[in-house]
């Protein structure tokens, strides 16, 4: 199984193809909101739909299949951005971890 995490592709479907619901303050700072500029034509759309296809459809031949596929430099650089968050959040927390681990030898 193959998560495909695809940047804006250049479909027609961003802009004009898709109806959203008005917004709602409670999603007000989550990747929810991110949904609001779907509809903004000054966003581009980076990706060639038919590269993306032909990405998606590789990961069936390869063994094994990457847990991960990222289509898009813009999709690349907002997943990088995250994970990269993600593990400076944790990285003061080495030794609290370690200190949690069994005796040597138990």
């Amino acid at each position: 199984m193959t998560i495909v995490e695809p940047g804006s592709a250049a479909t027609g479907f961003r802009v004009g193809g898709s109806r959203l619901a008005e917004p709602m303050a409670a999603y007000d700072g989550t990747p929810a909101a991110l949904s609001r500029g779907i509809q903004n034509p000054a966003l581009p759309s980076v990706s060639d739909p038919a590269r993306v296809a032909a990405a998606v459809l590789a990961t069936v031949e390869q063994t094994p299949a990457p847990l991960r596929l990222v289509t898009g430099s813009d999709a690349f650089r907002i997943v990088r951005d995250a994970l990269r968050e993600r593990l400076a959040d944790i990285e003061s927390q080495e030794a609290a971890a370690a200190a949690t681990d069994l005796p040597a030898g138990a």
